[in-house]
Order: C-alpha cells, then sequence, then structure tokens
C-alpha cells in the first residue's frame, strides 16, 4: 500500500448510518436551540412587562410576586399576569 493511499474505516452503508445520525443529533440540537431562545425571548418580555405593571396600580403583594414570577419562571408569568384580574389593572 502507497502513502498516497487512504483506508476507509467504514463502509459505505455505515458511513451513511453515521451521518444520518450526525444529521439528526444536529437537528434536535437546533430544535432545543429554538426553544432555548423562545423561552429566553418571552422572558424578557415578561420581566419587562412585570416592571411596568409594578409601578401601575396595584397591590405590593402581587407587585412583588409578579416581579419574582418573572424573574425565575420567565413565560410562565404570563398565566399570572392574564388570570389575576387586579393585577396590572388600569387606574
Amino acid at each position: 500500500m502507497s502513502s498516497s493511499q487512504t483506508e476507509t474505516i467504514l463502509s459505505p452503508s455505515q458511513e451513511e448510518q453515521f451521518y444520518g445520525k450526525v444529521a439528526n443529533f444536529l437537528r434536535f440540537l437546533s430544535v432545543i436551540w429554538g426553544i432555548v431562545a423562545v423561552w429566553s425571548l418571552f422572558g424578557f418580555i415578561a420581566f419587562i412587562t412585570s416592571i411596568v405593571c409594578f409601578f401601575k396600580k396595584t397591590t405590593a403583594l402581587e407587585g412583588i410576586a409578579g416581579l419574582l414570577l418573572a424573574v425565575f419562571l420567565g413565560p410562565i408569568y404570563f398565566l399570572f399576569f392574564f388570570f389575576s384580574p387586579t393585577y396590572c389593572a388600569a387606574s
């Protein structure tokens, strides 16, 4: 065997399976990163909304609860925002 020739470690079918698995893994990582990006975006929006609502006419407990929910739970804050009738109410 000369130095210019290389040996193949995988057969063509094994190589195809390997690259298929790599492609699936990269697709999975893309989906995970997309979910993280959307969660972060909505978390940031929740944080800004909770700051705005903190200074509106609401009880101190609701204002603090909304702020803490936005900081620690991100988008789940919007459940509190929509289902609490007195939170962030217009004056």
